[in-house]
């Protein structure tokens, strides 16, 4: 198994460390979805106590990885937040790092799809066909993804977040938590879509949309 550390701190890091572990107990004959777990790399203003119960070390600070662990080894960043993400995943992988692939064994994709470098799909979530997710996508537990969509780089889609066909989130989008967006939807980059929102229109790029129906609220600072 390929050794792997995860950059980040927080409990999105622990939920994917656990479904990492679970991949090894439960599906020991899919190597394509097992990773060796060397431990997390905090933040450089993390307190190393948020860790304490964890199951695995935390290995130092961004800085401190950078500079001391194997670049053969492959990373997760797994920060929820896109600018966040991008920042620390562009850092790791200008100091040599590549970027890994995470599948739960439990997300099902039916059809055709490419899933990009450093991307994640977690525990229980449904994709049909015809299918282009970029790199360092979130698509949390329990997401459905219908045929033709598009997900470009960065993008993160919180728990139980239901994507209809054809639908195209451009980079940097975050969806809130059960946010769906109806078909042929176009979310422009770094727009932010609610938790719970129901989108029926085109988004346009670095707008904040709430509510059932969805509506701009303000723009994203």
């Amino acid at each position: 198994m390929q050794k792997l550390f995860i950059a980040g701190a927080g409990g999105f890091a622990r939920e994917i460390a656990w479904q990492l572990d679970d991949n090894v107990n439960s599906e020991p004959s899919k190597s394509e979805y097992q990773f060796d777990i060397q431990g997390l790399v905090i933040g450089e203003k993390t307190a190393t106590t948020q860790m304490a119960k964890n199951k695995f070390p935390v290995l130092g600070n961004d800085t401190w990885a950078m500079a001391h662990l194997n670049k053969q080894f492959v990373f997760l960043c797994a920060i929820g937040n896109p600018g966040v993400r991008r920042k620390v995943a562009e850092a790791y992988l200008s100091a040599g790092f590549k970027a890994a692939v995470f599948r739960h064994f439990s997300a099902q994709i039916a059809g055709p799809h490419t899933l990009g470098k450093g991307s994640m799909l977690c525990m229980g979530s449904s994709l049909t066909g015809d299918l282009i997710i970029g790199e360092q996508v979130i698509i949390n537990i329990n997401c459905t993804i219908g045929h033709d969509c598009v997900i470009e780089n960065y993008s993160t889609l919180s728990p139980g977040v239901h994507l209809s066909g054809k639908v195209h989130i451009e980079e940097n989008v975050e969806l809130g938590t059960g946010a769906v967006v109806l078909p042929r939807i176009r979310i422009g980059k770094g727009a932010i879509i609610g938790a719970g929102a129901v989108v029926r229109e085109d988004v346009p790029p670095g707008e904040i949309w709430v509510g059932v129906p969805a509506r701009a609220i303000s723009s994203v600072k």
